[in-house]
C-alpha cells in the first residue's frame, strides 16, 4: 500500500493525462506512504526497552496530564504577556504589526506567539522569534525560569516510574533465568535418575532371574538325591529280608512289578537314562 501511489502516476504520466503528479487524490494516496513508518512498531515484541517505555507512560498518564496542563496554561499566560510587550502596531499598508524600529513583529497574535512560548519554556530557543525590548526580554527570561520548573516537577515522577519499572524488568529477567536454568538442571538430574533407576532394575531382574535358576537347580538336585537314597534304602530292605527268608529275592517288588507292566519301548528309541546324581 505504501508503494502504490507512485506507480498510479506513474501510470498516469505514462497515458499523458496532464498535471499528473499533481492530482488531488494522487495527493492523498501519498498519505499511505506513512504506513511504511509503523514498521518501527514491530520492535516492540522483541525489544524490552520499549514495553518498559509503553508501561511507563500508562503508570504515568497523570503526571502526563498535568505536565501539558501546565504547559497550556503557562504558555496562554506567556504569550499573552510577550504579544502585549512585542506586538508592536498594526500597519495598514503593509497589513501586519510593526516595531518601532519599522521591523516587522513576529508576535502577530496571541495563538502565533505561544509558537514561541513553548519553544522557550521547552529550552529549546530555534531564534526565529526573540524580543528585542526590555519588557519582552524580562518576560522571556521569567518564561524560561517558569518553563523549568513546570518540566522538573512532572519529568521527575516520569523518570521515577521509568526507574521502577526498569528494575522491575531487570528482575523478572534475572529471575526467568534462574527458573531456566533450574528446570534445566532438575531435567539433566531427572534423566540421570532414570537412568540409574533403569539400570538398577536390570541388575533387580538379572538377580531374579539367578535365584530362580538356582532355586530350580536345587529342587532338581534335592529330587535326585532322594530318588537315589530311596533306592538305595530299597535293596538295603530286600537284602535284609533275604538274609532271613531267601524267598524274597524271587518276588519282585511292586514298582519292579509296575515296570513290567509298562509297555516296552518302541525300536528305534532308547530306553531313559536316568538321571544321574
Amino acid at each position: 500500500m505504501s508503494i502504490v501511489p507512485f506507480y498510479i502516476e506513474l501510470i498516469f504520466e505514462v497515458i499523458g493525462m496532464e498535471g499528473g503528479s499533481n492530482l488531488g487524490l494522487l495527493s492523498v494516496l501519498r498519505l499511505i506512504r506513512l504506513t511504511r513508518i509503523t514498521r518501527i512498531f514491530k520492535m516492540s515484541k522483541n525489544f524490552q526497552g520499549l514495553l518498559v517505555l509503553a508501561t511507563t507512560f500508562r503508570k504515568s498518564a497523570a503526571a502526563l496530564l498535568m505536565l501539558f496542563l501546565f504547559m497550556l496554561i503557562f504558555s496562554i499566560l506567556f504569550a499573552t504577556l510577550i504579544y502585549t510587550a512585542e506586538g508592536g502596531s498594526w500597519d495598514a499598508y503593509r497589513h501586519q504589526y510593526v516595531r518601532d524600529d519599522g521591523s516587522a513583529s513576529p508576535f502577530e497574535s496571541i495563538p502565533v506567539s505561544m509558537w514561541w512560548t513553548i519553544v522557550t519554556m521547552c529550552t529549546v530557543g530555534y531564534g526565529d522569534q526573540y524580543p528585542v525590548t526590555p519588557p519582552g526580554k524580562f518576560i522571556g527570561t521569567l518564561t524560561m525560569f517558569c518553563g523549568l520548573i513546570v518540566l522538573s516537577l512532572p519529568i521527575t515522577i516520569i523518570g521515577a516510574n521509568f526507574n521502577d519499572e526498569y528494575r522491575k524488568t531487570t528482575q523478572q529477567e534475572q529471575r526467568a533465568k534462574k527458573e531456566a536454568a533450574k528446570q534445566q538442571r532438575e531435567a539433566m538430574e531427572a534423566a540421570e535418575v532414570g537412568a540409574t533407576q533403569a539400570d538398577t532394575a536390570d541388575a533387580i531382574s538379572l538377580i531374579h532371574e539367578l535365584i530362580e535358576k538356582s532355586h530350580e537347580d536345587l529342587r532338581k538336585k534335592v529330587q535326585n538325591a532322594l530318588l537315589i537314597r530311596e533306592n538305595q534304602l530299597r535293596l538295603q530292605i530286600k537284602e535284609l529280608l533275604a538274609t532271613h527268608n531267601p524267598a524274597i529275592i524271587e518276588a519282585k517288588s511292586p514298582l519292579e512289578v509296575q515296570r513290567v507292566l509298562e509297555p516296552p519301548p518302541k525300536a528305534g528309541m532308547s530306553s531313559p537314562t536316568p538321571e544321574k546324581p
